[in-house]
């Protein structure tokens, strides 16, 4: 009886008597040189029957030979699980090009996705700056690299994947000797997202405004000029990233003094709000941070230095995360759009 595990996540369960009555393969697979598609070893029993249920493999070529069957995993095409996915995120690309962007240059008998990751890299990168440079006008440029960091980066790309079962269609051999975790699943995944994303903009990539004034461009970017932004902003930039979190000072009291000195008015002042403890071994301080009657952030802590240290942070981060609410974006106008520039946020203090 085969027992599943993350492993063998790609194996359909065995129904059939006949696939009971078969003589079962002892297999042990080590999962050091597979990263995070294997948690633990661990000894399977594999049927014959159960592989050729799903993909068709040569069972006694892959008798005690774990990396064989891993291989054959990774590298055989599944063209059902791959129509399933371009329906699922309704990808008008080609059956060839879709499986060229989930197709790893480990494979060598393949068109590999390398340059299709190299231009969704760049794609996505501008998509996803242009939303944060307008949705927070006035965050600094560390803070700022940090939150496109975290849309753009293997994380948010593999989670993502992993979603909408991209795991299932990549196409990958392992490496032949020990390597970094860029051969990871995750990593394959992530990278495979990227191309579909460089896909997208390969085959309708051009906007409708440089088509008309190239018409020389062929008639298959006048489909959907916008499939690639929209495919970014529906399944990229609608994930939720902690902006807040991600900005930090070393010394906030004087960032803020800086800053209310640029902006002329008064400078910041601490007031205790509220107490708790003082004489016990768990006080709880509250401290507010104003400029004249204008409250700026508060802070809580065991000590009053901290509580006026997390005010102080506070008020930065309420300040720099300003978020535009209405707005339209540079690629608007490229793509029939009307495009109305924002104004400016000033550059971060510097001390």
């Amino acid at each position: 009886m085969l027992r599943r595990t993350p492993a063998l996540s790609a194996f359909a369960r065995i129904t059939s008597s006949a696939a009971r009555r078969c003589k079962p393969i002892s297999l042990t697979i080590f999962p050091a040189n597979f990263h995070d598609r294997f948690l633990s070893s661990s000894s399977l029993t594999v049927h014959p029957f159960a592989l050729l249920h799903t993909r068709p493999f040569d069972t006694d070529a892959l008798k005690g030979n774990p990396k064989a069957l891993t291989a054959a995993l990774g590298v055989q095409k599944n063209p059902a699980a791959l129509a399933a996915l371009g329906a699922r995120l309704n990808l008008p690309l080609q059956p060839a090009l879709l499986q060229q962007a989930v197709t790893h240059w480990t494979v060598d008998d393949a068109a590999h996705n390398s340059r299709l990751n190299f231009i969704g890299k760049r794609v996505l990168g501008l998509y996803v700056s242009e939303y944060i440079h307008i949705r927070y006008p006035l965050l600094p440029i560390e803070p700022f690299t940090m939150v496109v960091g975290a849309y753009t980066g293997d994380p948010t790309l593999s989670r993502f994947g992993m979603e909408v079962g991209l795991q299932e269609v990549v196409r990958w051999a392992p490496p032949k000797i020990n390597t970094k975790s860029e051969h990871s699943l995750s990593s394959l995944v992530a990278k495979s997202v990227r191309a579909i994303i460089g896909a997208l903009h390969h085959k309708v990539g051009y906007p409708r405004s440089l088509c008309t004034i190239l018409p020389s461009l062929s008639s298959v970017h006048l489909q959907n000029p916008a499939l690639a932004r929209s495919f970014v902003h529906s399944h990229i930039l609608s994930r939720e990233i902690d902006v807040k979190e991600l900005i930090k000072f070393d010394n906030p009291k004087r960032y803020l003094t800086w800053l209310m000195r640029r902006q002329g008015k008064e400078e910041p002042l601490s007031r205790l709000l509220k107490e708790t403890g003082r004489t016990s071994s768990a006080p709880v301080f509250l401290v507010g941070v104003f400029s004249g009657e204008e409250k700026l952030g508060e802070g809580y802590g065991s000590s009053l230095k901290m509580a006026e240290y997390r005010a102080a942070e506070n008020a930065l981060r309420t300040y720099y995360i300003q978020e535009v609410k209405d707005f339209t974006l540079p690629s608007d106008v490229m793509y029939g759009g009307e495009y109305q520039p924002n104004k400016i946020g000033d550059t971060q203090v510097i001390v």
